[in-house]
Order: structure tokens, then sequence, then C-alpha cells
């Protein structure tokens, strides 16, 4: 059996990735390569994915989806329909209206804001009509139509705040659904209920793989609320430790976040949320007013742009 196919090897491999552990995976595993496109996506290096494993065509395209080169996405797969959506992204979607195939005329007419065409005339494009009810905020009604398709169904359960319901089908990752549930008890004042779904979710074992929104929820989330309500130090120091440990584990996502809750600068904004972050960075430095911008503005944007969780989390510091 070739090294690369052998299933023990492979397990062996995601676990060290799931430890966090990327950079031995691609030190000691080269021959894994999936697994070190992997380690590499996870360490931010999203570049390097496209550059070294030009092959595995799904990690390639969505590495420069992360990174939004949307011109060397089309380059790369040329006549795909990943050339045609990173063209459409890219701001010329009047050029796909009369696209031969229906699914790009559907997309080209959603990035135009043209849902009710999209919702009258491409019913069979079911994915596209669900993201043209997100777009608009219609959650009730995509869980109707297209509660069937877990990404569709879990996002409009979480959005409706159904977080049980959403844990009880699997829809939604049930410790991410844990701060939901401990946020918006903490929104109506139920602290105890509120602690209680929060010791829940901290005490599944994190992994460092596909964690992004879990690590905003468990690293800065959480012990912004524990501050807030007079339970736990100020998150300032923890940051100040945990910007060089997790980069190491998770790559260059947590150091930026962690980089513009302290106040500094960085040069690379993709893939954290710079505004919202200085909201809560000025929560904590007491500029309450300041915050309260940050946040409308993060309220103020288009619903399908809005984590139901960090919604949850506004509401509860609110209170």
């Amino acid at each position: 059996m070739p090294i690369a196919d052998n299933v023990a090897l492979l397990a062996c491999v995601d676990t060290l990735n799931q430890l966090g552990r990327h950079r031995q995976v691609l030190a000691e595993y080269p021959e894994q390569r999936v697994a070190c496109a992997a380690a590499l996506e996870h360490l931010g290096q999203h570049r390097e994915v496209a550059t070294r494993y030009p092959e595995l065509e799904t990690a390639v395209a969505g590495a420069l989806r992360t990174i939004g080169d949307y011109a060397e996405l089309a380059r790369v797969f040329p006549g795909t329909y990943a050339a045609h959506e990173a063209v459409i992204w890219s701001g010329r979607q009047e050029e796909f209206l009369d696209h031969p195939q229906r699914n790009i005329r559907a997309l080209a007419l959603l990035e135009l804001g043209r849902f009710d065409e999209v919702l009258r005339d491409y019913p069979d494009q079911r994915n596209i009509c669900a993201r043209a009810l997100e777009h608009q905020g219609r959650w009730a009604e995509s869980l109707a139509a297209y509660g069937d398709v877990p990404w569709f169904g879990g996002t409009a359960l979480a959005q409706l705040g159904r977080w049980e319901e959403a844990i009880a089908t699997r829809q939604v990752d049930s410790t991410i659904a844990r701060y939901g549930i401990a946020f918006r008890h903490y929104a109506a004042g139920e602290d105890a209920l509120g602690a209680e779904a929060l010791a829940i979710a901290e005490a599944v074992r994190f992994t460092w793989m596909h964690t992004a929104d879990l690590h905003f929820a468990r690293f800065v989330l959480a012990p912004t609320m524990r501050w807030r309500l007079g339970r736990g130090p100020s998150p300032i120091a923890a940051w100040r430790a945990w910007r060089s440990e997790h980069r190491e584990r998770l790559g260059t996502i947590p150091e930026r976040r962690f980089t513009v809750l302290l106040g500094e600068s960085v040069t690379e904004y993709w893939g954290i949320d710079a505004p919202l972050l200085e909201a809560i960075r000025a929560d904590v430095n007491g500029d309450a007013a300041q915050a309260d911008v940050g946040y409308a503005k993060y309220r103020d944007r288009r619903p399908d742009m809005r984590s139901p969780l960090i919604l949850e989390f506004i509401a509860a510091r609110r209170r």
C-alpha cells in the first residue's frame, strides 16, 4: 500500500492537525499532501497551498477564495464554475446574465441584488434561492423552504435563535450553539443559566482545525463577557500571551485578531473583522460610547453578513 494511502497514517496526521501541530505535519509527513495543504491553510499560508499543491483543486480554490484572489482563481480554473463565480464576485455580473448555464445566470442575478427574479425564475437552483432569502434576512422562509439542506437549515436556526433545535438536529456545531445559548441567557439576566451553558461549551476539548469561529468565541467573546459581568479579569493580559501561542497552532488569524484587540496595527485584514474587534477593544478599555458605535455598525450589516453568535453577544453586552 502506498504510504500516502495508509489509513492508519492518515488518521494519525489528521489527529496532529487537530492538535494544532501543523508544522510537524509539514516537516515529517510531506507525502500526505492533502493533510499538508490543510496544515498550511490552518497556519494562514493560503498562497502556499496554491503554490505547493496545484493538483489539489478543492484546496487551491478554497485558499484563493479565502484571500479574495478572484483573478488568480479564474486563471487557474478557466471555464469552470469556480472561475465564473470568481469573475462574478469581482464585479462583472452583467457579463453572465445571458450565460447558457442556469446556475451561472442565477448567481449573477443574486450578486446584482435581483432577489425576486432569482426566486421567481430559478426555483431549481435551490442553493442560490436560499442565499437570496439569506441576503434579505428572511430566515423563517429559508428554513421552511431549504431546511433540508444542512448548511442553510443550520444557519437559519441559529439566526432565529433556535440554538437547542440546531443542536438536536446536528445542524450547527454544538459548542458554538452553547456559546449562543450562554449569551442569550446573559442578555435575559439569567446569569446562572448563562454560566452553566458557558461551562458546558468550554468543557469540550478544543481542536485546532476549522475553528475560526470557535476560537473567536472561546478566546475573545467569552473572556470579554466574564469581565463585563465582574466574573473574570480584563482579557488584555491573556490576549498578549495567546497572540504568540495561538499563532503556532492556528496560524496568523488569531495573531492578527489579538494584535487589533491590543490596539496595534496589522498589514493583512482577511480572516478577521477589524471594526468589530475595535469595538470590543473599546469596551474593554472603558470607552462604552465608542464600543456602542462599533456594535451598531455590525448590527446594520446585510443580514447574511452578521454572525448570530456575535449578535447574541452584543445583546448580552448591552443588558
